[in-house]
């Protein structure tokens, strides 16, 4: 996917191409997903999705639901940014990366990008690894 990411560099529909893709995982390994009520984040209104990594298997979720939202913008800590080549993707899809350690720079970014979110109708999800 990085090259079609590259040609639509920072974009939140590189994430929801990329998710309509990997979301097939998770017939291989045979799990089903339930969305309640997700007519919600259908709605032209925005939302936010909060993940805390209970499982490893959370993300694969998240992109079984992606194509509801449709304009979902990930936010995620800086220290994913260099596992690469995952990184480069994620910055390439649009994934906002925050530094966790600096609370100051930390929230002025998630202030800036909630900015930019709430304008142009884009559903947040948080990534609360630890």
């Amino acid at each position: 996917m990085l090259p079609f990411f590259v040609f639509n560099q920072k974009n939140v529909k590189n994430s929801l191409f990329g998710a309509q893709i990997i979301k097939h995982i998770t017939k291989l390994i045979e799990i089903k997903w339930h969305l309640r009520n997700g007519q919600v984040l259908a709605e032209d209104r925005g939302a936010v999705i909060v993940s805390n990594h209970q499982s490893t298997i959370d993300i694969l979720g998240l992109f079984n639901i992606w194509h509801v939202g449709g304009k979902i913008a990930a936010i995620a800590r800086k220290e994913l940014f260099y596992v690469w080549p995952f990184g480069l993707s994620a910055y390439l899809a649009g994934v906002v990366f925050i530094d966790r350690n600096n609370s100051k720079d930390a929230y002025k970014t998630l202030e800036a990008t909630s900015e930019v979110m709430i304008k142009n109708k884009v559903i947040n999800f948080f990534n609360l690894h630890t």
